[in-house]
């Protein structure tokens, strides 16, 4: 049998292919929320929807494959979508889960892939310190959920006992629940 040759890219320097798909999908205004939502994707998320803003008020679209991560960098990725002026369509291929389901919901235009799922849940948190301290950030975390249940609310059709149930374990949705309940406008 004879041996298969391997691939080869004409002309191509190691690493030259990713940053001329890089420029493709940039130019194509398409920014990727895939996994951990922490300082540093929120950051290149950030700046990714700004640059391309500054450039003209097309639609952006974000694609959303994660599971969540930090509510504050979550809300810094929300409020730089809200303050842009163009708008960005959210895209949910794969999974968006807790934070990532939030930043879901707040696109202009919101849509899933028909194996896409979308995953609510009470906010995390954690502290070891003096017991008033605790109680400080206890009250903070409360008000935080206030805030994230008012974005549901306002954009979703998520009724208060589904609420509940997110607050008190999770909510799971497939793509045709999400459509029913208003979490996105389309099924791919």
């Amino acid at each position: 049998m004879p041996k298969k040759k391997p691939i080869k890219l004409k002309n191509k320097k190691k690493g030259l292919l990713k940053i001329e798909i890089d420029q493709l999908l940039y130019n194509s205004r398409q920014v990727f929320l895939n996994g951990v939502i922490n300082e540093i994707s929120a950051r290149d998320i950030n700046r990714e929807l700004r640059a391309l803003a500054e450039i003209n008020s097309k639609p952006i679209i974000m694609y959303i494959n994660s599971r969540g991560g930090n509510i504050h960098e979550g809300l810094a990725i929300i409020d730089t979508m809200r303050t842009v002026r163009a708008p960005v369509v959210t895209v949910v291929t794969g999974i968006a889960a807790s934070m990532a389901g939030i930043i879901s919901i707040t696109g202009i235009e919101r849509l899933i892939t028909k194996n896409g799922v979308w995953m609510a849940h009470n906010a995390v948190g954690g502290s070891y310190d003096y017991l008033e301290k605790v109680y400080d950030r206890v009250e903070y975390v409360k008000q935080m959920e206030k805030q994230i249940f008012q974005i549901f609310r306002n954009r979703t059709k998520l009724t208060e006992r589904e609420l509940t149930k997110s607050r008190h374990g999770e909510l799971w949705l497939l793509s045709d629940d999400c459509k029913k309940k208003g979490i996105v406008d389309i099924i791919l």
